[in-house]
């Protein structure tokens, strides 16, 4: 056997002596192994592939270059707060543009300029969020948390876009949305209602899109519901 052969089967070794060493084996059923303990396991076991990989590759005589293994894009403690800074981010949203109401009577068109490139950085950050969500589903190591939240940022995004439209042209919904008493959380929940309708494919018809930018809005709501629904599949 050749030495590097040797030194791949040393490699495979190492991996189970280091993982296991001064440890008793325990067998457990999968429903008793946290979130973490699951992750460690996954990425023990594509360490090994890898291993597996480079020594098929060997003793075939071809060359096997190794994968450098990429650092996430987002720290997992900020995907875990998702909904956390998606909900700041809409009362800043929020409380901006009803200060800006109560100044000047009404919303200039910079501030909703500036609050539209923020909630659409907002929702890059949930796209690719929901990619790592596809690859933990992939793996089978998504939590319930992680699904419920990517979900519920999902209905607040929408709803503060749709609020956002509403202030630019009070002809972008037709229905029950305009109302000059109302004041923007009250405009908010309007449409917060008008998102989770959308999202649930429920589509009462009381608030519905009129000009082209808000059914642009809502077709991408829709298609990212039938996206993440597919992920879970």
């Amino acid at each position: 056997m050749s030495k590097v052969a040797k030194n791949a089967f040393k490699s495979i070794s190492s991996l189970f002596i280091n993982h296991n060493r001064s440890e008793e084996i325990q067998y457990v059923k999968p429903e008793q192994l946290s979130e973490n303990e699951i992750i460690e396991i996954v990425n023990v076991l594509d360490n090994i592939d890898a291993e597996i990989k480079f020594l098929r590759a060997t003793l075939k005589g071809s060359r096997y270059i190794r994968k450098k293994k990429k650092n996430p894009f987002f720290k997992e403690w900020v995907v875990n707060i998702l909904i956390l800074i998606v909900i700041l981010w809409e009362l800043v949203m929020l409380t901006t543009v009803q200060i800006t109401k109560l100044i000047s009577d009404d919303v200039t068109s910079a501030t909703v300029a500036v609050m539209v490139i923020f909630q659409c950085l907002l929702l890059l950050f949930l796209i690719l969020t929901s990619i790592k969500l596809g690859k933990q589903l992939k793996h089978k190591t998504a939590s319930a948390w992680f699904l419920i939240q990517s979900y519920l940022s999902s209905i607040l995004l929408f709803a503060g876009f749709y609020s956002l439209m509403f202030q630019v042209s009070s002809d972008s919904f037709i229905g029950d949305a305009y109302n000059e008493d109302l004041n923007i959380f009250e405009e908010f929940n309007n449409f917060l209602y008008f998102s989770i309708v959308t999202m649930t494919t429920v589509g009462f018809g009381d608030l519905s899109p009129n000009l082209w930018y808000t059914k642009l809005l809502v077709m991408l709501q829709v298609n990212i519901i039938i996206f993440q629904t597919f992920l879970k599949k």
